[in-house]
């Protein structure tokens, strides 16, 4: 399932390389941070999950709730504004002083990337929830298809529509 996950970015890189180096360039460092952010939701999740799970053991729903709300909202809203608001600074300090190119295209990933984390943060969660509960397959399954609406929306933004990386971020986003 986190391969399916993390194959998304991979395969952005892949298809957005018939735009040119510079492009596969600026997706493929956008990526290393988001397969970084990908984990970091995912542990999240996982820990949100036990405490969910306590929570309505002891019949506390509310509580559970709550929990589930602090961990959507809060911490996933909380890395998406960090993001988009330093985005240009961030991608500098981590990559220095990279090709105006490949900067450019990290920056527009980078920002339909960071629209998508709260979604990202939910959708884990949402996967620990149901593990939690005994229904691995659904999260699998959606995997799959989020893989396959990447996969067809690359498709057209990248390739029939023309939009390169900008193209790749709205398909990532979009899945």
């Amino acid at each position: 399932e986190q391969f399916l996950v993390v194959l998304i970015g991979m395969m952005d890189t892949i298809m957005v390389s018939y735009c040119g180096e510079s492009a596969m360039s600026g997706v493929s460092l956008v990526d290393s941070i988001n397969v970084l952010l990908i984990g970091v939701f995912s542990a999240l999740a996982t820990g949100g999950a036990v405490l969910v799970s306590q929570y309505l053991g002891q019949k506390r729903p509310d509580a559970a709730k709550t929990a589930a709300k602090m961990l959507f909202y809060l911490v996933s809203l909380a890395i998406m504004a960090v993001c988009l608001i330093f985005r240009k600074p961030l991608l500098f300090a981590i990559f220095g002083n990279v090709e105006e190119d490949v900067m450019t295209a990290s920056q527009i990933y980078f920002l339909m990337s960071a629209l998508s984390y709260p979604v990202m943060a939910i959708y884990n969660a949402y996967c620990a929830l149901l593990r939690c509960i005994g229904n691995p397959r659904a999260t699998m399954f959606s995997s799959f298809i989020m893989n396959i609406v990447n996969l067809i929306g690359n498709s057209v933004t990248i390739f029939w529509l023309g939009w390169g990386v900008m193209g790749a971020g709205l398909a990532t986003l979009i899945s």
